[in-house]
């Protein structure tokens, strides 16, 4: 997704990838012969060495051109009819990725086995809502409201728990933030979570509302959330560097 032109497609294989004694194991005949193609058609999107292909069931095709996009669709096509395996044109998407307004000059109609597949503006893929443009603003936000709910979840069925196994439960239940490794970590929104969670802590420890956020660290022994976002993100980078 390097260029304006970039272009995103999620689909779903209509099949039998979901016996789920069978799931990880036909996962992995079905996909891993569709990514070896993908990965050695030369075009797509790569991060280093590394080609961006598929995770579970679920297939994501990156591309930094449409004509580069079709040859990606059509080695999809060509796989499924030898294998059996339908992809599910109707639950699929395109987005066109960038930063600025999208170009009207270019052909970005794509077809998967003759049926068109439409733009969307945004779309959810295992739990993250991706944006057209770049902006995590809605994936952030649905993390916060998810936080509220687990939150307001322990606090209630664990109401008469001492605040320390309180504080041991919002630890393991409430603080996973999955997929915040890739946010933009100068985005404003994430201090809407940051305050979301202080709000949790409070309720935990009965502590009052106005108890100043700095106090927090030292009662709960935890960094503040902000900080520990940003170790996560560094830890996450450092692997990637040390994959690449």
């Amino acid at each position: 997704m390097l260029w304006p032109l970039s272009v995103v497609l999620v689909a779903n294989t209509n099949g039998r990838l979901a016996i789920p004694a069978l799931a990880g194991l036909l996962v992995c005949i079905y996909l891993g012969g569709l990514l070896h193609r993908l990965s050695g058609s030369g075009v797509g999107c790569y991060i280093g060495h590394v080609f961006t292909g598929a995770y579970a069931d679920d297939v994501v095709l990156l591309a930094p051109t449409p004509s580069a996009m079709r040859i990606l669709l059509k080695i999809c096509e060509e796989y499924g009819k030898e294998l059996s395996v339908v992809f599910n044109a109707a639950k699929s998407v395109c987005m066109q990725v960038s930063r600025t307004a999208q170009s009207s000059d270019v052909d970005l109609q794509f077809f998967l086995d003759g049926r068109p597949l439409f733009f969307v503006d945004k779309c959810s893929h295992l739990g993250h809502i991706i944006s057209a443009r770049l902006d995590d603003r809605c994936d952030i936000m649905s993390k916060r409201n998810s936080l509220c709910g687990k939150v307001t979840n322990v606090l209630v069925y664990f109401s008469k728990c001492d605040p320390l196994v309180k504080l041991k439960l919002l630890r393991i239940y409430c603080d996973d933030f999955y997929g915040s490794v890739v946010w933009n970590t100068s985005h404003s929104c994430i201090e809407d979570v940051c305050v979301a969670w202080r709000k949790g802590l409070r309720r935990a420890l009965s502590l009052p509302s106005r108890t100043h956020c700095a106090l927090l660290p030292r009662v709960t022994g935890m960094l503040p959330l902000r900080d520990e976002l940003l170790c996560r993100t560094a830890r996450f980078i450092t692997s990637c560097l040390i994959e690449l």
